[in-house]
């Protein structure tokens, strides 16, 4: 008969014995970290062969896992483990694989992800013990079987009541109904499947589809807004429909046609400038407000040069709230028509980020590549403002009247700058000259420039302090037609900041001195530029 001296463990909450030779800590170990187990003292002498056989891993399988569509789920799998010896190790069975969206960890975790297709799916996982025999490895297995349901979203029909603020009407739903889905196919303009998570409504109503805003076809002249498409776990709702200039919301017009708000724009107020609707809808559990990314552009009064085609077409705003992004995307630009010889340039001014040094390293216009029109940047800093800056790009782009502006950043940044868009036919455009300056309190920035007859300057300042959203900062001088005074706003507790560009047309030949003064009473680092555009050729 052979005997050892060593020490039997097991599960606490029981299961198979284990021998381990030696000391408790042996077992401790091989259980490993904060597993409760139950020791037979060491001292006792064994018969090794009346010991009880170490058992192989046995399982406690899951029931089948049943989910709605859009849930993901989890699984503790150590804790349908017992016997063998740990601790266990996990693996996917080849024969069966785990389904894209499943991941497990050696140590027994399993995440299911919120995104498998409605439908049946089924997989294993191994289990594989850490038994010795003999002091070689003589690992057990076991296998987990997985069986998995996502069951489509339930379906709800809505009751469309045609009423002053068009409401879908559907019944039996409540906040803690999931994700639903309901089909419209009237009016027209919200026909389509849609999809609410309900959870959203305990916070106030959802917007599915935002309004819009058109230009009234039988009222040349005038804007409407077209109505959102709401979801809200009231009867009453309460609607504000607001119209908006650029960041400015705009007093209530009181103007309508039938049930649609309405707003008359002129190009002497409006004229470059983009007119968004918003809504903003109140309910028992809150408000919420929706804006459309895209507006109504108002085509502002063409620069008319003899000899040349030079006009502003837009002017955006690049600006993330906060938020830090490798790249910025200005959609459906307006790029004027289209020409054969067109050229989009782009001036911006402002703050990319907090941290000095982020390069601009790619700006696409219209999908077409750009350049920077300064050979020795791609924009340019003050040096003691390292995040204030000014930049001119542009590229070929002979089609289309619209397309997204994309500026790539070196690295992640949350910016706050604005952008005026270009239209050039016919011209060619002189490198800018930067300069890096400071403005006094209610002071002027001026530069001199030597002028031939028919040329065209462009007078570009990017000033570290603003004015705020809608409000203006330089008054330029009277040689100077200002073409935008633009401030993005204030972001992450930064000072606002601002761009202004104005142009000017040469008659004859000589120097031209240009000029803004600052509304602000406090001193600002500035980057100026200036750049000359004559006919090619």
């Amino acid at each position: 008969m052979a005997v050892a001296i060593g020490t039997m463990a097991r599960l606490k909450n029981g299961g198979a014995w284990s021998f381990f030779p030696g000391g408790p800590e042996t077992a401790v170990e091989a259980f490993g970290p904060g597993v409760e187990i139950e020791i037979r003292t060491v001292g006792e002498v064994f018969d090794l062969e009346t010991l009880p056989a170490v058992s192989a891993p046995t399982i406690n399988q899951p029931d089948p896992i049943v989910v709605p569509f859009g849930t993901g789920f989890t699984d503790n799998m150590a804790h349908r483990v017992s016997g063998g010896v740990p601790p266990y190790t996990f693996s996917q069975v080849q024969a069966a694989p785990l389904p894209l969206g499943v991941t497990i960890t050696a140590g027994g975790n399993l995440t299911g992800s919120n995104q498998f297709p409605v439908g049946g799916y089924g997989w294993s996982v191994r289990v594989t013990d850490s038994r010795v025999t003999d002091g070689e490895p003589d690992p057990q297995s076991a296998t987990i079987n997985y069986l998995l349901t996502v069951e489509a979203l339930p379906q709800v029909t809505p009751h469309w009541v045609v009423t002053s603020d068009q409401r879908a009407i559907i019944d039996g739903v409540t906040a803690e109904s999931g994700i639903i889905s309901f089909t419209l196919t009237e009016p027209e303009a919200y026909a389509g499947t849609h999809t609410v998570n309900t959870a959203l409504l305990a916070a106030g109503p959802v917007c599915l589809v935002p309004p819009r805003v058109v230009e009234a076809t039988q009222n040349p002249g005038f804007l409407v807004m077209i109505p959102g498409l709401w979801v809200s776990l009231s009867e009453t709702i309460t609607i504000d429909p607001r119209f908006v200039r650029d960041n400015d919301v705009l007093p209530d017009t009181g103007l309508s046609f039938d049930i649609y708000p309405a707003y008359e724009f002129s190009v002497a107020v409006d004229g470059g400038k983009t007119i968004y609707p918003r809504e903003t809808v109140t309910d028992a559990n809150g408000a919420r407000s929706a804006q459309p990314e895209a507006g109504y552009f108002v085509e502002p009064t063409p620069v008319v040069t003899p000899g040349n085609s030079f006009e502003p077409t837009d002017a955006r705003i690049a600006r993330t709230s906060g938020a830090s992004v490798s790249s910025f995307t200005l959609t459906s630009v307006n790029l004027g028509a289209p020409d054969p010889n067109r050229v989009i340039e782009i001036d911006m001014g402002g703050r990319i980020g907090t941290t000095a040094g982020t390069a601009i390293t790619a700006v696409t216009i219209g999908g077409v590549a750009a350049t920077p029109l300064s050979p020795q940047s791609a924009k340019v800093e003050h040096p003691s403002s390292g995040d204030v800056f000014g930049a001119v790009w542009s590229a070929p782009v002979p089609e289309g009247t619209s397309g997204n502006v994309v500026i790539s950043f070196s690295q992640p940044e949350a910016p706050v700058f604005a952008v005026q868009v270009w239209r050039r036919v016919g011209l060619v455009s002189d490198a800018p000259v930067f300069v890096t300056d400071n403005v006094s309190g209610n002071g002027t920035v001026s530069r001199t420039v030597s002028m031939l007859g028919g040329e065209r300057v462009v007078f570009g300042i990017a000033s570290r302090r603003g004015m705020g959203e809608g409000v203006e900062l330089f008054t330029p001088s009277a040689n100077l037609t200002q073409i935008a005074d633009i401030s993005p706003g204030t972001v992450s507790g930064a000072a606002a900041v601002q761009l202004f560009i104005g142009t000017d047309f040469a008659e004859a030949e000589g120097p031209q001195t240009y000029s803004a003064t600052s509304a602000s009473s406090g001193s600002s680092n500035i980057v100026t530029w200036t750049r000359k555009l004559r006919a090619a050729g």
